[in-house]
């Protein structure tokens, strides 16, 4: 069934809703807001088909009954328009200010001037129609342009739906005698269908909509495309054939490439190392010749008169300096030092008298008074404020008048009530170090400058701080200073008086000495040339057995895959330089199953004799430490080695080591007397003395060492139980020392340097190491192990290398990122650290088809 065609002349009612425009009257100030008085006008070409009544102060306006009038002024008489399907309606409203409306109308119409000169203007000018209202004092404020047969009927009461969007135009047409349907454009019903305000029915009278294509086009395009897709299937066959063709062609060509490139590859490593041969042979020649020379020196007696004349010139020099000079010099240096140890000692009393430390969570106190930075702000009680700055305050001007420090900025001492002088800007203003009744501008200030007096303090004494720090904690670092260099002098004395004692000894029977010595150097050397042939002839006669043990996550691992690689690559190059009785083996623990690991022919089955050749060891069901409740993520890199497992039974020594690292040819022959460990940057203000206090809660040893690295190298028994306690350190710094807020993501870098949850394995290694070495002691080995990956200097002198966080050649960062592009192994040089772990990442990454 057909819908009914509209027409004009069924027009019943007209209705606005959620009216909106632009009104230039309310722009200002001063001017008052108030509804609008509206009225509208049906218009068809330049002919006024109705004209409503006005509507008083309303935003959505209704005219009801439509009743078209045929005597509005115009020649021809309205009803001509009535079987018309477009028509216009435009709204006005009332306006006490014309020239207002007018100069809106203007602008308006410029504009559109200035988009489009040959489109005529939206408003109409109203001396070109007349109608009932007189327009000198109305404006024109909306236009709508109504498609009789666009417009869709809303099957129910608009006063029912709400959620109307601005600027909405309803229209009811009388289709029976006694109904009104209303009807709203096209896009009205879409926003309100899509926002579910109307449910998507469409009456079953509605026609359906227009389309300028009919059925044949259809069926002519259809057949058109499925044309289309036949030739596509059949092109995309031929291709593949083609593909396959090419393949097969190539296969004999790509054999033969890859041969050739192996070629290539052998021959440079045959180039490179006749070269270091060459190097070697001419190293060794030189050598020679100096023992040579050396030797016939030693020969003759040339030496023996030279060496007696420079020891007569020498004891000459002695009486001279005897003679008075050096006496007065040497007194000049006693009682500087006496000063200075004077000094050291008053610091040390002044500290028993107002002693500070630290109490927790970042706080400090000084003499039982809690005080810190940020208490200058926060509101802290004014009297336990100003008694910790009297004592800050006396503190400092008593250590600058025992370190003989002239203050930039002049303390006056009167207890809590002291108070800075700038003598230089302002000699007469008084800034207090009390809050009460002062002004907050110029307490800060002279908090300012109590800080500077203890910057100058501390630069005096050559210590260096933070700049944000708190100012207890430099007055601390102070103290701690004087009270080291103490210790220290107690000990260098007694050394001082024995090597007194031993020069005089020396100095009178030098000249009876010489000859003796001349004979007991030339025998040493010769000793020493014999244990240098031996040791090149049999560098290490005992046989040693090593790992390098990693840990390599299963998920988001692409970074870690890559970063095995070159790791994997390094320990091969340096197996080349490694005695034949020693063996270093990886073993890399994983929490599932990796490719990479199989690919790289590792096997799972561990060292079982000493005299097995080098291997890779993979252990693939590994159980994670890190899960729901436990989520810090590096914890595994340490556990590895605190649980038992049989691929790290069997050796002498462990390797700990983070997996963006390299191995150098230095390692092949490295075996340092004691346990190793390299470098860490983790000590912020305060860290190592809350370090410090966790041992002595835990009953272990206290800290002597600090900034430990992440690289660990020993005896396998001792590293174990390191990481075993490192371990139980992590859960009991998770638990005790770090609150719900510093664990969280959201908190991220906020506590670093002072205390970080991401570096936790750093600070539990730091507590471990000190505790699990005390019987056999540790040494910082900064220059085999984690050494910069950018350096310039030869892999041949460290042993190990790690990838700092800067994006310094060689970066992993930029690695990862392809950073490097345009470098060629061809033109890297193996003796320069850069270039050398550029060469192992480069080479260690699968090569592209």
């Amino acid at each position: 069934m057909q819908r009914r065609l509209l027409c004009v002349s069924q027009l019943r009612s007209i209705c606005l809703r959620h009216l909106s425009f632009s009104d230039p009257l309310t722009k200002t100030a001063e001017s008052e807001v108030t509804l609008p008085d509206l009225f509208v006008r049906l218009v068809a070409g330049t002919t006024v088909l109705y004209e409503s009544d006005i509507a008083k102060e309303t935003l959505n306006p209704t005219w009801p009954p439509v009743e078209l009038d045929e005597h509005l002024g115009n020649t021809i008489s309205p009803y001509e328009y009535l079987q018309d399907t477009l028509f216009e309606l435009i709204v006005y409203r009332h306006t006490s200010n014309k020239a207002v409306g007018r100069d809106a109308y203007i602008a308006l119409k410029e504009e559109d001037e200035n988009e489009d000169d040959d489109e005529a203007p939206l408003s109409m000018d109203h001396e070109e129609m007349d109608g009932r209202h007189d327009m000198k004092s109305f404006e024109e404020v909306l236009r709508f342009t109504v498609r009789l047969d666009a417009l869709e009927q809303l099957n129910c009461d608009y006063r029912e739906l709400y959620g109307l969007p601005l600027n909405t135009l309803i229209l009811g047409f009388q289709l029976d005698k006694d109904s009104e349907q209303y009807f709203v454009q096209r896009d009205i019903m879409l926003h309100l269908v899509q926002s579910g305000t109307l449910v998507n029915r469409r009456r079953k009278e509605a026609p359906a909509r227009e389309s300028k294509y009919s059925l044949r086009t259809a069926a002519q395009l259809l057949k058109t495309n499925i044309g289309l897709l036949v030739e596509i299937e059949q092109r995309k066959n031929a291709v593949e054939a083609k593909r396959e063709l090419i393949e097969q062609k190539l296969t004999p060509t790509a054999v033969a490439t890859e041969m050739e490139h192996r070629r290539l590859q052998l021959q440079n490593t045959i180039i490179r190392l006749r070269k270091e041969v060459e190097e070697r042979k001419q190293v060794q020649s030189r050598v020679k010749s100096v023992v040579k020379v050396e030797k016939q020196l030693l020969t003759f007696d040339e030496r023996i008169p030279r060496t007696l004349t420079h020891l007569i010139d020498i004891n000459n020099k002695t009486k001279e300096e005897h003679s008075g000079i050096w006496e007065r010099r040497t007194e000049v240096l006693k009682i500087a030092h006496k000063i200075r140890s004077k000094q050291a000692h008053l610091v040390v009393q002044l500290h028993e008298i107002y002693p500070i430390s630290y109490v927790g969570a970042g706080e400090y106190c000084i003499g039982g008074v809690k005080f810190m930075n940020a208490d200058i702000t926060n509101g802290k009680d004014d009297e336990m404020l100003s008694t910790a700055l009297g004592y800050i305050a006396h503190f400092v001007f008593m250590l600058a008048k025992y370190l003989d420090v002239n203050l930039r900025y002049t303390i006056v001492h009167y207890s809590s009530k002291s108070y800075m002088r700038d003598d230089v800007n302002d000699a007469m203003t008084e800034y207090p170090l009390y809050k009460r009744g002062v002004e907050k501008e110029r307490f800060e200030k002279a908090f300012v400058f109590l800080k500077k007096d203890a910057e100058q303090l501390l630069m005096a004494r050559g210590i260096e701080y933070t700049s944000n720090s708190p100012i207890l904690v430099r007055l601390k670092a102070l103290v701690d200073a004087e009270l080291a260099w103490l210790q220290a002098n107690s000990l260098t004395r007694q050394i001082l008086m024995l090597k007194c004692t031993t020069r005089r000894v020396l100095v009178a029977a030098g000249v009876s000495c010489l000859l003796a010595c001349s004979l007991v150097l030339y025998m040493l050397n010769t000793e020493a040339m014999t244990e240098l042939e031996i040791a090149e002839s049999q560098p290490h006669r005992h046989d040693f057995v090593r790992a390098a043990v990693i840990f390599l996550p299963t998920k988001d691992n692409e970074r870690f895959l890559s970063e095995f690689r070159w790791f994997h690559r390094s320990w091969v190059e340096m197996l080349q330089y490694q005695p034949e009785n020693w063996r270093t083996d990886i073993v890399v623990f994983s929490d599932g199953p990796v490719p990479l690991i199989d690919e790289l022919n590792c096997t799972s089955v561990p060292r079982t004799s000493r005299t097995e050749p080098n291997k890779c060891v993979g252990v693939q069901n590994y159980t994670k430490l890190q899960n729901e409740t436990f989520t810090y993520a590096y914890a595994d890199s340490v556990n590895v080695l605190a649980v038992e497992n049989p691929a790290t039974d069997g050796y002498d020594w462990i390797l700990r080591t983070d997996i963006d690292t390299f191995l150098t040819p230095a390692f092949s022959t490295w075996k340092p007397e004691k346990f190793a460990v390299g470098l860490g940057g983790y000590c912020g203000p305060g860290t190592c003395e809350r370090l410090g206090r966790i041992s002595l809660d835990l009953n272990l040893t206290e800290s002597t060492v600090h900034n430990i690295g992440s690289t660990w190298y020993g005896p396998a028994k001792v590293l174990k139980e390191c990481a075993k306690l490192s371990i139980s350190t992590m859960f009991y710094l998770r638990d005790h020392e770090f609150t719900d807020e510093e664990k969280s993501p959201k908190y991220g870098v906020k506590g670093w340097p002072t205390w970080h949850y991401g570096v936790m394995t750093m600070y539990s290694g730091h507590i471990a190491i000190n505790h699990c070495t005390r019987d056999i002691g540790f040494e910082k080995r900064t220059d085999h192990l984690d050494f910069a990956s950018s350096s310039d200097e030869s892999p041949f002198d460290h042993a190990h290398l790690h990838t700092w966080q800067n994006n310094d050649r060689f970066s992993k960062f930029v690695f990862h990122y392809q950073g490097y592009p345009n470098e060629k192994l061809e033109n890297l040089n193996l003796s320069v650290i850069s270039d050398y772990a550029m060469y192992m990442a480069l080479d260690s990454q699968p090569k592209k088809a």
